[in-house]
């Protein structure tokens, strides 16, 4: 939930700083929500995105979410506009024009987060959020979610006329920790032209050399407008923007005018691809009084598996460009085309509204009303339109979602802001899903997974989990869906990975450089990744196979996953712990020996029982015996309803001799025992809170094994799932 309030104090008043005309706000009337843009994941709340909002009166700020981003509040956390006219008109008496629509802003997107190809990933954000001014220039920012602030990383003036639109490429990696991405800018007076962004990732600095666990990264970033424009002018203006990545070729920006579609790219490489401008003249369907070629697209969407372009205007019509990265050309008539799939947006449109319709009818009549419907009639028709505020895929196999309003233009009736009703609305416009689509669909997830896209596996999978609901589904493809999440990947990366013994002071930037090191080594590695989105798939089938002896297999291959994955996180925490054994104190003892006895139990492998044996003669050489025997007593913890001794033989749940049981700490398998708790949104595991997430009331209640300062680092440094790699929630 939103609360904007468009009255609110931090509202600029535009005349305060220039009175010409050229800074006119009209929207400073009756204030709106223009433009909302979203970051990609890891700078909010429970690891979630954040939201660029961007009002009427060109007020920009940053939103959100603080518990439940779905369902709670967002709040601000900090308005950028003021930022701005503190640095270009810092005396709103004095302030110039010219200072004054430096500081409008009228456009805004945001990118990607780049991949540097570095294992594992660092954990520093790499996105960019760009605005277009009224000024003619392009503001490059980066959220500073510590400090709950914007930095301005560089201004590009790029013309003389409002930036009307702008859009972002993707990062191409150009070599090991350089990436470069493109953005299109469209001015008021119908040009269009690009601005060449390069990053680059550097290891340390002077005055932050090289630390114990890693690097001190940090980024360098540098822009270029490039010469030439993709179009010089257009006098009817630009109403949509966008880049299109088709796989193994150069983007493709697209962009619209009134009743035509624009395509342009870079000089190809390959005689398969085209290069240059491409142009298409609109066709819109016949389907309601107002339909038309000419309105504004709310809609572009790539469909790889087609190779086609799917838009959509407002009027509710969808247009298709297929072969698109070969050879594109406007398809019509016939399968997969304009007609067939605007024809069967609009039965859905009028099936949806006539059971709305027949709803509030039935509503009406059981309270008992006697007044009738005067505004519209009872049933949809031509005069009806479904007017399209958005469009986007689900998956490329059919399903689309969109948000429609009903309207009836030909009664010129006049309808407020808050009479406006929109409904969502997710249906099926054509059928791609086939056993063969599904499993590549499958395999093509899993292999191009990248931890430094910062998405979590239910956000990549959730088509693929969609459609593994349906029963005859799954049991077709059962047996390649095992040996698909059967593959064994032979990663030893983690195996090399060697930290120098840490013999320095205590302090507050070696913890934190501890706890981004664990990060890193628990999050960043794409194998590990990739394994825990196998463990999703595999938990998932097990759930919703009926068949007890596929169940068996798919039981098997999570297990199997389950415990790669457990040992491949104690791994790098007994890596961490060895590196930094000198600065154990007796609190830390009991997490420590933990971690040792796990790293013995059944199964484990023999290097890590190895690592296991080694720490623990650290610590035993470390303190006297008298100092041991009242710290190893919390190694086994004790039953909370009969005091009984629970030993460390199950890392997933504790039973007492009288056959309690309990959970255990997915991060540190102490029991739980206490609600101030949070839960995996994926496999429901839960963990205990960090510090700066609990009160001084949850602080008392941890066991006395949580109380030293590694096991809180690593509460801190563990944002997701340990296990399937998914985002907590707190329920309380």
């Amino acid at each position: 939930m939103i609360q904007f309030d468009p009255k609110a104090p931090s509202a600029i008043k535009w005349p305060e700083y220039s009175p010409e005309w050229s800074a006119v706000s009209l929207g400073s009337i009756d204030p709106s929500i223009w433009t909302i843009c979203f970051s990609p994941s890891g700078l909010g709340f429970d690891n979630g995105c954040v939201m660029a909002l961007l009002t009427s009166n060109m007020d920009l700020s940053i939103w959100m979410a603080t518990r439940n981003a779905l369902k709670g509040e967002w709040i601000k956390v900090v308005d950028v506009t003021p930022i701005l006219l503190s640095i270009y008109a810092p005396d709103p008496s004095r302030a110039t024009t010219t200072q004054t629509l430096c500081a409008q802003i009228i456009s805004i997107t945001w990118s990607s987060p780049a991949d540097f190809a570095l294992q594992p990933t660092p954990n520093i954000d790499t996105s960019l959020l760009v605005a277009g001014t009224r000024a003619g220039s392009l503001l490059f920012f980066r959220f500073d979610a510590k400090k709950a602030t914007v930095n301005i990383l560089g201004t590009v003036k790029v013309s003389s006329q409002w930036i009307t639109h702008v859009a972002f490429s993707t990062w191409i990696l150009v070599e090991p920790g350089i990436c470069e991405g493109t953005v299109a800018y469209a001015t008021s007076a119908g040009r269009i032209g690009l601005v060449n962004v390069r990053q680059t990732i550097q290891q340390g600095e002077a005055e932050a050399p090289r630390t114990l666990f890693g690097l001190n990264f940090h980024i360098q970033t540098t822009f270029e407008h490039m010469k030439g424009l993709v179009i010089a002018t257009n006098a009817a203006g630009i109403t949509a923007l966008k880049w299109i990545h088709p796989p193994d070729r150069s983007p493709v920006l697209v962009y619209n005018t009134p009743g035509l579609v624009r395509l342009w790219s870079a000089p190809a490489s390959s005689t398969e691809h085209w290069g240059g401008s491409r142009q298409f003249l609109l066709k819109a369907p016949r389907i309601h009084a107002t339909s038309s070629s000419v309105h504004p697209v709310t809609g572009l969407q790539y469909i790889a598996a087609r190779d086609s372009l799917l838009l959509c205007l407002l009027d509710g019509s969808y247009h298709v460009l297929r072969s698109f990265s070969t050879s594109p050309e406007l398809q019509i008539d016939g399968e997969f085309s304009t007609l067939q799939i605007t024809r069967s947006a609009r039965e859905v449109f009028e099936r949806v509204e006539l059971m709305t319709l027949r709803k509030q009818e039935k509503e009406r009549e059981n309270e008992g009303s006697k007044e009738k419907e005067k505004e519209r009639e009872k049933e949809i028709g031509f005069r009806d339109v479904n007017r399209m505020c958005a469009m986007g895929l689900h998956d490329e196999s059919g399903v689309v979602a969109w948000i429609h309003e009903a309207s009836r233009p030909t009664d010129f009736s006049y309808k407020h802001d808050a009479k406006h009703n929109s409904m969502f609305v997710v249906a099926r416009l054509w059928d791609d899903l086939t056993d063969d689509a599904f499993l590549i669909h499958a395999v093509e997830a899993l292999l191009a997974c990248r931890t430094a896209r910062g998405l979590a596996p239910l956000n990549i999978l959730r088509s693929i989990l969609f459609h593994m609901r349906s029963g005859p589904l799954l049991e077709r493809i059962h047996t390649q869906l095992l040996a698909i999440l059967s593959i064994k990947e032979m990663d030893t990366a983690v195996l090399d990975v060697v930290f120098p013994e840490w013999d320095g002071q205590m302090s507050p930037e070696f913890r934190a450089d501890m706890r981004g090191s664990l990060l890193r080594h628990l999050s960043g590695w794409d194998a590990l990744l990739s394994m825990r989105m196998r463990l999703l798939l595999a938990d998932y089938a097990w759930k919703m196979t009926g068949d007890p002896k596929k169940r068996s297999e798919y039981g098997h291959v999570a297990q199997t996953l389950l415990t790669t994955i457990s040992h491949r996180n104690l791994r790098s925490i007994l890596k961490h712990l060895g590196a930094i054994s000198s600065a154990f104190t007796l609190e830390d003892v009991p997490f420590v020996l933990r971690m040792v006895v796990q790293s013995v139990l059944q199964g484990s492998p023999a290097d890590l029982a190895k690592e296991g044996e080694r720490l623990s003669g650290i610590v035993h050489a470390m303190f006297p015996p008298e100092q041991q025997a009242s710290t190893w007593d919390h190694l086994d913890e004790r039953c909370p309803a009969c005091n009984k001794a629970i030993p460390l033989t199950n890392i997933i749940t504790a039973e007492c001799p009288n056959k309690h049981i309990w959970s255990r700490c997915s991060i540190t398998t102490f029991i739980l025992t206490t609600p101030d708790v949070r839960t995996c949104i994926g496999c429901t595991r839960k963990a205990f809170l960090p510090g700066s997430s609990r009160n001084n009331a949850a602080k008392s209640s941890l066991p006395e094994g949580l109380r030293g300062w590694f096991v809180e680092e690593l509460l801190e440094a563990v944002q997701r799932c340990l296990f399937c790699g998914n985002a907590f929630v707190t329920v309380l």
